[in-house]
């Protein structure tokens, strides 16, 4: 299973909306994958992500560096997915910091392996 975070968004820049808090020096969003906002990425694909583990039962992971950066995708695929046994995260060495450490506590005590 392999996931992509969504490409950067592109504004409109001749809209005067956009100007007008450019000029103010407000932050422009995410656009259509604002938080909250319907067709947004953020948690909800590690649900559908975990979900789809426990069905074909899968109990060894690999995650890459676009997976971990995915906001939420972590702590729900491994707060509500199978207890899993090992979880690779080699070659993600950029991707790994202290809150992803923090979240494999989620995966419980079913892990034997961890491989950085």
């Amino acid at each position: 299973m392999n996931i992509d975070i969504p490409p950067v968004p592109e504004f409109d820049f001749d809209n005067p909306e956009i100007i007008a808090k450019v000029q103010r020096g407000e932050d422009l969003g995410k656009g259509d994958q604002e938080d909250g906002l319907p067709g947004a990425v953020h948690g909800s694909a590690g649900l559908l992500y975990a979900v789809m583990c426990w069905q074909e039962k899968i109990i060894n992971i690999h995650f890459t560096k676009e997976l971990l950066e995915l906001t939420g995708f972590v702590e729900n695929l491994l707060k509500y997915g199978p207890p899993f046994r090992s979880i690779d995260l080699s070659g993600c060495v950029d991707a790994v910091d202290d809150e992803v450490l923090e979240l494999l506590a989620l995966a419980g005590p079913s892990v034997t392996v961890l491989d950085l």
